[in-house]
């Protein structure tokens, strides 16, 4: 069932990281400006958003089980809207529609560990999810890459839209229905504001969007500094940005056997610690090296690394603040990171993509943000 979960957990970043060698295509085959074609990215990051603020309380409502088959539906239909988009603003739809439905595999898939696992072993469970996930993630630049040079950007939503059907087959076939009752609805409303009240629960958000968009703005900038700026193959960035996920694979495999000796708060520093440290890496390379991926790319699989350690225990960490209310906490907290991302993206696309120096800049300055909540924000059992 975990390994299920891992993949439903997938479905938002796997269909985000197979469309991503694409963003040059559709920006030729629609005549737009970058930052045009980086709406597809940032409205689809912004609806993932609104979706888990609401598949949480929904899946605490009427149960796990159809709250995720409802959404791997939306997924799939979305996918359809998308392949046979005639315009740039129903393909921004398409995707908006996609990503709705993939934010009830994020969030229903954390629940359904909240409620199966006691709270000392929920982060370890989170990571293995997250490792499905990031195996995932690093096949699917490079399989995006393949189908849009052999079959065209279309070619992506053709797979897309028979991953969200099948999908709905296996929820519907595997999964349990693990929430053991729905929650008062004055309750809900009072853990909600009570959670967002919390320092701790805000700098958890902070440090969690901090390293959610890193990576999603590193990953919808390199596509057009490797093709444009280092004249690379869609296939050659889909085989470097496997080796970033593969640093945040590692880090997540760390987590899963040194989680019952290493403490929780000291290993999300360190991770923390490692994201800024090699931030600060890239920075100088791409200043001093010569021009070229490698420079970008060794140090972000090491900065990807650190945040492998930290992310599940930022996660956990949140979602055990209240563990009656599983879902809602997982909705809050997916939210709140997923908005600082989906803002962050378009952002940096309003700057000139070049050697990625915006891209870098913003990568040091979110990594000193996260370093500094977890050093300023008291965390632990102290803060609960």
């Amino acid at each position: 069932m975990v390994l299920l979960l891992g993949a439903l957990n997938a479905a938002g970043p796997m269909a985000a990281f197979l469309y991503v060698p694409a963003l040059p295509s559709v920006q030729l085959a629609f005549g737009v400006p970058v930052h045009v074609a980086q709406l597809t990215v940032s409205v689809a990051l912004a609806s993932f958003a609104c979706g888990i603020l609401v598949s949480g309380p929904l899946s605490d409502r009427f149960g796990r089980r159809p709250v995720l088959m409802c959404g791997m539906l939306t997924f799939a239909l979305g996918s359809l809207l998308c392949l046979f988009a005639p315009s740039l603003p129903w393909l921004v739809a398409g995707r908006a529609v996609q990503t709705l439905g993939t934010s009830t595999g994020l969030v229903v898939s954390r629940a359904v560990v909240i409620d199966s696992f006691p709270a000392e072993k929920v982060f370890r469970m989170i990571a293995t999810l997250t490792m499905v996930m990031v195996l995932a993630n690093g096949l699917s630049p490079y399989l995006g890459g393949v189908c849009v040079k052999a079959f065209g950007w279309r070619s992506i939503f053709v797979l897309l839209s028979a991953a969200g059907l099948l999908m709905v087959f296996a929820a519907w076939r595997y999964i349990p229905e693990t929430r053991s009752r729905p929650p008062v609805a004055a309750s809900v409303w009072h853990t909600a504001l009570g959670l967002a009240r919390r320092p701790v629960f805000i700098a958890y958000l902070i440090e969690g969007g901090a390293i959610i968009a890193i990576f999603q703005v590193f990953v919808s900038t390199t596509p057009y500094i490797m093709q444009k700026e280092f004249h690379r193959t869609p296939q050659e960035f889909g085989v470097f940005t496997a080796c970033v996920s593969g640093g945040y694979f590692i880090g997540n495999f760390l987590v899963t056997r040194l989680g019952h000796r290493w403490t929780q708060h000291s290993m999300m520093r360190t991770g923390l610690a490692i994201q800024l440290g090699f931030a600060l890496a890239l920075l100088a390379l791409v200043w001093l090296a010569p021009p070229g991926p490698y420079p970008i790319y060794v140090p972000m699989a090491f900065l990807a690394l650190g945040q492998g350690l930290a992310l599940p225990q930022v996660n956990s960490a949140a979602l055990t603040l209240s563990p009656q209310n599983a879902g809602l906490a997982s909705s809050l907290i997916g939210f709140g990171q997923n908005i600082l991302s989906s803002g962050s993206v378009q952002l940096v696309s309003l700057f000139p993509t070049g050697t990625g120096f915006p891209m870098i800049v913003f990568t040091v300055c979110a990594a000193c943000v996260a370093v500094l909540c977890a050093w300023l924000v008291p965390h632990g059992k102290s803060a609960r």
